[in-house]
């Protein structure tokens, strides 16, 4: 058991330099399939030597699968370029802890209904309106995305790549419009009847129980702030 979790680890770690993932996959499973029926060989032939290496293999390439397919996954849900600088009406909550700049909030949203078909997904959004963020509420915004892109500085912080790994499929801004206005709280007060005939419940859920996490950082982030005031220490104990 623990040469066969050994192997997938392996696999895993050695697909993540592969470029081209959706070809690789196909390669991957083929080699998979032909694994797998390699070890039923050997089990019938009682060749334990042959057997165990093939059960290597057959691991290895268990977890390159694995990992190609999550990448796969995240690559696909990416924002098509069809979409990139248009305005998109979409509603959805948001979700982790926002960022308050001198012009702009910053926070990430789980789009939850969207009339072209992005949805569900989640997205990095600057809001440049008067109103403050929570986590937990329920919006209705008119946004234009790109998708995620960073520099790719020698040495320096791989900003795609970390967008990549926390599954954001794109990132924009928030347009000023009236179509863009809070529709509930769903851990306050509001109406939330017009979240649940636009979102699905099922959907919603696992969403709101990441929200309600953020939530309850952004009292205690806001509770500490106030409490320390003009500290000189209060970014770094707020961290």
């Amino acid at each position: 058991m623990r040469c066969a979790l050994l192997m997938i680890c392996a696999g895993i770690a050695s697909a993540a330099f592969v470029v081209d993932v959706s070809g690789f996959l196909r390669l991957a499973l083929i080699l998979c399939a032909s694994l797998a029926f390699l070890c039923l060989l050997c089990a019938l032939l009682a060749t334990s030597l042959l057997c165990r290496i093939a059960l290597a293999l057959f691991f290895y390439s268990a977890g390159v699968c694995w990992h190609l397919h999550w990448a796969e996954k995240r690559l696909d849900a990416r924002l098509p370029e069809i979409l990139e600088g248009k305005t998109l009406q979409v509603e959805g909550v948001v979700t982790g802890l926002p960022e308050r700049s001198m012009i702009a909030q910053q926070f990430q949203f789980e789009i939850l209904h969207a009339p072209d078909g992005f949805f569900p997904r989640k997205v990095v959004l600057n809001y440049y309106g008067g109103a403050t963020i929570v986590p937990g509420q329920y919006w209705r915004f008119a946004v234009r995305l790109n998708r995620p892109h960073g520099f790719s500085n020698p040495g320096g912080f791989d900003y795609e790549a970390w967008l990549f790994r926390q599954g954001i499929s794109a990132r924009g801004y928030v347009r000023d419009s009236p179509e863009s206005r809070l529709l509930a709280d769903l851990f306050g007060t509001g109406s939330r009847e017009a979240v649940y005939s636009s979102a699905n419940f099922l959907a919603l859920l696992p969403v709101a129980c990441i929200a309600g996490l953020h939530r309850l950082r952004y009292a205690l982030k806001s509770e500490a702030q106030a409490l320390l005031g003009d500290s000189e220490y209060r970014g770094l104990l707020v961290a």
